[in-house]
């Protein structure tokens, strides 16, 4: 007859297989969880970093494609403009002509010509140059001296935001005059008279005198 095996035994070993069947599958559980606590928030963060990186490009495309869709006009005569602002001042003014001939004049213009000979000074800070534009139009441009604006048109429109100001420079090494001591100033080179008269001759006690024989040569030299 066969034996039969105790059941208290065998439900024993069921057991103790199930309670280390649950702690190794909680063990697994704990190192899963315990990656994705370290994975996800790296992998969150630089998914993050791609997307503001994209962001950011986006306006750069629009602006560029911005930028090459304003017609760029021919400049002429522009090198009279050296004779009032440097290269950087000009390349500015040229930068700027496209933008406010979009926005305010909305004609496409294909040559911008400086007319010198119209230039004036309206106020002590401030220059006025006239442009010719290709359709025969007058452009005014005033230049603010204080801050470096460009103002276009009569009404004045600033078409760039950045302001520069040059300041004037000073030497605190140079003493301070005012207008009298300047006039009192002694101008460059050597004086042409001596202020200080010959002294007479100390040891005679008196101015020497010609002689009567020196009276008579210069008399008989004379014709």
């Amino acid at each position: 007859m066969l034996r039969q095996m105790p059941t208290g035994s065998s439900t024993k070993n069921k057991g103790a297989i199930m309670n280390r069947t649950k702690v190794i599958l909680s063990i697994f559980l704990m190192l899963f969880l315990l990656l994705a606590g370290l994975v996800l928030p790296s992998f969150w963060k630089s998914q993050k970093k791609e997307a503001s990186g994209n962001k950011g490009r986006e306006p750069a495309k629009e602006t560029t494609e911005t930028n090459s869709d304003t017609p760029m006009p021919e400049y002429l005569d522009f090198d009279a403009l050296k004779a009032f602002f440097s290269d950087s001042q000009i390349a500015s003014l040229k930068g700027q002509f496209p933008v406010y001939l979009k926005e305010y004049v909305k004609k496409e213009q294909t040559s911008i010509t400086f007319l010198p000979e119209k230039t004036s000074y309206p106020t002590e800070t401030t220059v006025c140059l006239m442009f010719s534009l290709s359709d025969q139009d007058t452009l005014p441009v005033t230049y603010h001296t204080p801050t470096g604006v460009f103002l276009f048109g009569e009404d004045g429109v600033q078409v760039s935001a950045d302001t520069t100001v040059y300041e004037k420079q000073t030497d605190d090494s140079l003493p301070s005059l005012t207008s009298q001591d300047i006039e009192h100033l002694q101008e460059g080179g050597y004086p042409d008279t001596s202020d200080s008269p010959e002294a007479p001759d100390t040891e005679s006690g008196s101015a020497s005198v010609p002689s009567e024989d020196a009276k008579d040569t210069k008399k008989e030299v004379q014709p």
